[in-house]
């Protein structure tokens, strides 16, 4: 037999090996459950009719797909590790060396095992992707980085349970190293943690995004995810070239290490950078001036203006500020009505290490130029309660007002009910905050510092006419709709002329307008 023959021999061998080693991998009990885990999470999402399947935002759920994924790279740590130990544990380490196979040769096999795995991770979160890509309410777009990053999670764990398996021959070795690695993830990612909002978070497994507002445009989120999968497949090159160790020829382990280093080390420290000045001034257009970057639309007398990739959500919106126009007076409507997505970029001077402070001058200026004054806010979530009762609640504030100032009595009882009838789910988002607060209702519309708060004694009018039959509550209002809608109509002069009683005196301690 020639020497390129005996060469091929042992590595056709260790592919069949590896192919067996695969398959026993994929069937293994825990990870046919984390990855039926994940299969059940998103599945469930769908069928429940959740906000984050039924109008996904890509640029969120990209990065869903790893926490989703992280029990299965787990499993896949611990289940590569007891194959690497099997032997071992069965006490058959003395046969396996008399086989011709090269003990190196066998850590091999089980190191590409682990690829098949990581392939599953690919799939399973590719198709969640394409399923919320394909559905018509998407927004914005998923990064390819982001999504690769479970599967690298799900490869890199495979690798290390490998490696553990030939430095430590013990079984409770990777159960605990599986603990120490869930604590240091925790404390990286924790909101409690002052290391979950600094760039060290990157050091971790994945990297959570410690933001109070709505998400934002996929152009403006400036997440090192490519220079992180970098990181993460250095690792895994690391692990793989000392899993092989001083069995292996000493070249092509030694390059393995070496590339492994350099891209951990490389990665590790750029993901680390802090945004360029490029992002900064994006985020700072689109914070204070949003007309620079979107784009509008008219439908139904009304302008809707959208950042890139959010422009299909007109049409979720629409519906909702139709649903409150269609109960005013066709000739109180306003002229010229403009719904406006806003978003308070983190990472921008002056942004965050305080209480969120909207840049209403900035805004104004804005509108004037874009010709667009006075515009109703609306954020980038969408298919909550909440989120369509407060763009029901700001189109009803913005009708509604004559001129500055909050609404209060009548007005606010008013404000109320034309939310609750423009849709379904608005209706629903109402009751719920109504029945969660107990000293009037605030709400904020687009998460971006502003706010409408409606007093206890005005949620208790609008709550009444909630229950009244809608044609004759708008027939009241179309009737006395000047008097209504001024701003020093009381509650008690409001409930008179919808026929309904007068909300009860406010207790001691509870404020008014």
């Amino acid at each position: 037999m020639t020497r390129t023959a005996r060469a091929v021999v042992p590595a056709r061998a260790t592919v069949s090996l590896a192919r067996i080693e695969a398959g026993r991998l994929l069937r293994h009990p825990l990870v046919v459950l984390a990855a039926a885990f994940a299969v059940a999470v998103w599945v469930g999402e769908y069928v429940s009719g959740a906000a984050v399947s039924e109008y996904p935002i890509l640029s969120v759920a990209d990065r869903g797909t790893q926490y989703a994924l992280l029990p299965l790279a787990a499993a896949t740590l611990l289940a590569g590790n007891a194959a690497t130990l099997r032997a071992h544990r069965h006490g058959t380490t003395a046969q396996y060396d008399v086989l011709a196979l090269a003990p190196w040769r066998r850590t091999a096999a089980h190191l590409w095992s682990v690829v098949p795995v990581s392939v599953l991770a690919a799939a399973l979160a590719g198709l969640h992707l394409a399923q919320l890509g394909l559905s018509g309410a998407a927004a914005s777009r998923a990064d390819w980085a982001e999504v690769a990053t479970g599967p690298a999670l799900v490869l890199l764990g495979g690798l290390a349970g490998v490696l553990l398996g030939t430095v430590v021959r013990s079984a409770v070795a990777a159960p605990l190293s599986l603990v120490l690695l869930a604590v240091v993830t925790f404390v990286l990612v924790t909101p409690s943690s002052r290391l979950s909002v600094r760039p060290v978070r990157w050091w971790g497994p994945v990297a959570l995004e410690a933001t109070s507002g709505q998400p934002l445009p996929a152009a403006l989120q400036g997440r090192p995810a490519g220079w992180h999968l970098v990181y993460l497949l250095g690792f895994s090159v690391l692990a793989a070239g000392l899993a092989l160790g001083r069995r292996a020829p000493r070249m092509p382990v030694a390059v393995g290490v070496a590339v492994g280093v350099l891209l951990a080390g490389l990665g590790g420290v750029l993901q680390l950078r802090p945004p360029g000045a490029g992002l900064i001034e994006a985020r700072i257009t689109a914070t204070e001036r949003p007309s620079e970057q979107q784009t509008c639309t008219a439908a139904g007398g009304v302008r809707y203006c959208a950042f890139p990739g959010f422009t299909g959500r007109t049409a979720d919106w629409r519906p909702v500020v139709e649903g409150v126009l269609r109960w005013v007076p066709v000739d109180r409507r306003p002229a010229e009505l403009t719904v406006r997505q806003r978003v308070l970029a983190e990472g921008r001077p002056g942004a965050g290490g305080g209480a969120v402070v909207a840049p209403v001058e900035a805004w104004r200026i804005d509108d004037a130029r874009a010709g667009t004054p006075d515009p109703v806010p609306v954020g980038t979530d969408w298919g909550t309660g909440r989120a369509e009762a407060d763009l029901a609640v700001a189109v009803a504030d913005r009708v509604t007002r004559a001129g500055p100032g909050r609404p209060c009595g009548s007005r606010a009882g008013v404000v109320l009910w034309l939310a609750s009838r423009s849709a379904p789910r608005a209706d629903e988002g109402l009751r719920t905050a109504v029945a969660s607060s107990t000293n009037g209702v605030l709400l904020t519309p687009a998460d971006v510092g502003i706010s409408v708060f409606l007093e206890p004694r005005a949620v208790q009018l609008g709550s009444s006419l909630q229950d009244r039959p809608e044609r004759e509550v708008a027939a009241a209002l179309a009737r006395h709709w000047v008097e209504l809608t001024a701003p020093g109509t009381t509650v008690e002069r409001a409930a008179h002329l919808f026929g309904v009683p007068a909300p009860a005196p406010l207790d001691a301690g509870f404020t008014g307008c």
